[in-house]
């Protein structure tokens, strides 16, 4: 088994960094960026970021028993601390290593990408405007079924994330799933060359970031990035359903690699037909190759069974498909992807449904909103109605950010997309509560049952004197937000019915 080991050397020459004190062949087995968490003998890394800097817990990571720690060219020794970064731990060990790199931040992402080169592991890499973490944990369970693989943990999807990830690879891993997060173009470059991915998936473009990318044209050119840096003969997964999938495949073939297509549409490589709602999911058939296998998802939301559809091609690529009968039948590998794609179940905060006591189906789409998936979860309510045999949709919609000078027009495009989804009721939240509301009374509509709301708590006490057995609620909203705090609440009111 690899056993994790640098010498501060080593790991001076990966950063580009150099040695201010300390020796050079000094043993570092671990890397650790929180002090709470560090083991003696790991490299201690201080970040800096916006509202934090790890320089301040260099103190604390000799203590700890660091064998090393990194820091910044703009580090200054602070109070209390000698200028090789601490006097050693309690127990007399002598003070770490200190290694001087130009950006902590990419000294991370190095050793990671360092790390990830010392095994053979292939990797599947999921980017889009909406819908990654629910695709890479898809592909997970499909790769599952055959293979030991390692996941990225919750949404750690950014230049932290992705190389914590990374460093928990071991011997036993055969494939890694991984999901890549941005909000400005470079930075899918960036993981990208850090994971140095086999399998490239791109999920859709749509307007998220669109305040600091400037247009969907832009932001398609960010998430191509992944494509551009996947080494040549990869496979890349896109949406033949998205707009901008004629420019993403121009970019994948350029980049000289392989193009699968998936979506609703008859002309992707690997479609869906007949899906129809089945026991609070939706059950569907699978065409590629000439061939179909059936297929079960625990989401009511038919967009998500395009995410389904990147996770069967990931499983095509590792082989998972070879025992498909020319009749149609499943077995095998194919029942193998059929199982893990039913065993994919929703991810906290992303479209989950809860049938409460009161008889009131919640859709929990809290963790996050841009406008696609805002429209797509608008969208899907009907269906998710019609399931539980007619009644009230009810929606709460935070404000969504980093939308910039497009923000009003946005929010009133998802105000007009939820009064054509037959939303009944509608209150929002922040600053461009109105421009939403607005939207939905220019799509028909009632003012009275448009409802600005100034905090959550306001939001909670309507819920509950508005909501009633078979009814349907969404609480959507960016992260900054915070909608569970709404949506917490109404949950323990609806359970708690007798």
């Amino acid at each position: 088994m690899s056993a994790m080991e640098w010498t501060a050397m080593e790991l001076a020459r990966i950063t580009g960094g150099r040695i201010a004190s300390g020796a050079p062949d000094t043993r570092i087995r671990g890397i650790s960026h929180d002090t709470r968490t560090l083991k003696p003998d790991d490299l201690y890394i201080a970040l800096r970021g916006e509202r934090f800097d790890g320089h301040i817990f260099l103190a604390d990571a000799a203590e700890k028993g660091a064998a090393a720690v990194l820091v910044d060219e703009m580090f200054t020794t602070g109070p209390g601390e000698t200028a090789s970064t601490g006097a050693g731990s309690a127990d007399g060990d002598p003070a770490p290593v200190r290694i001087i790199c130009p950006d902590t931040l990419r000294a991370l992402g190095a050793i990671a990408a360092d790390w990830r080169s010392r095994f053979s592991v292939r990797v599947a890499a999921v980017t889009g405007s909406n819908g990654k973490t629910t695709t890479r944990a898809m592909i997970g369970a499909v790769l599952s079924r055959r293979y030991a693989v390692l996941e990225t943990e919750g949404n750690l999807n950014n230049e932290i994330g992705l190389p914590r990830t990374l460093l928990g690879l071991g011997d036993h891993h055969e494939w890694a799933a991984v999901e890549l997060g941005m909000n400005h173009a470079g930075e899918i470059r960036r993981l990208t060359r850090i994971c140095r991915p086999d399998i490239a998936v791109i999920t859709n473009i749509g307007p998220a970031h669109i305040g600091g990318l400037g247009s969907l044209e832009a932001i398609a050119a960010a998430k191509a990035e992944l494509l551009e840096e996947t080494p040549s003969g990869g496979l890349a997964v896109l949406n033949r359903d998205d707009p901008y999938f004629g420019f993403l495949a121009g970019r994948a073939v350029k980049a000289g690699l392989r193009v699968v297509s998936v979506g609703f549409s008859p002309a992707a490589d690997i479609h869906a037909v007949d899906p129809f709602p089945d026991a609070g999911g939706l059950a569907f058939r699978v065409r590629f190759d000439g061939r179909e296998f059936p297929a079960r998802i625990g989401f009511s939301a038919p967009f998500m069974i395009v995410n389904a559809l990147a996770a069967v091609a990931a499983g095509r690529e590792a082989g998972l498909y070879a025992s498909i009968d020319s009749s149609g039948d499943s077995s095998g590998d194919a029942s193998g992807m059929a199982l893990g794609l039913a065993a994919a179940g929703p991810v906290g905060g992303r479209m989950c449904i809860r049938d409460t006591a009161r008889g009131i189906r919640l859709v929990d789409d809290t963790y996050n909103a841009n406008p696609a998936s805002a429209a797509a979860a608008l969208s899907s309510l009907g269906d998710m109605m019609a399931e539980t045999g007619g009644g009230r949709i009810f929606a709460v919609l935070g404000e969504m950010l980093e939308l910039g000078d497009h923000a009003p027009g946005l929010h009133r495009e998802t105000g007009r997309k939820a009064a054509e989804s037959g939303v009944y009721w509608l209150a929002a939240l922040g600053p461009h509560a109105p421009d939403l509301l607005a939207g939905a009374r220019g799509g028909g509509m009632p003012p009275d049952r448009l409802v600005p709301l100034t905090d959550h708590g306001e939001g909670v006490d309507r819920l509950k004197s508005e909501l009633r057995a078979g009814d349907l609620l969404l609480v959507k909203g960016s992260r900054g937000w915070k909608m569970e705090n709404i949506l917490g609440p109404v949950v323990e009111w609806a359970e708690a019915f007798e």
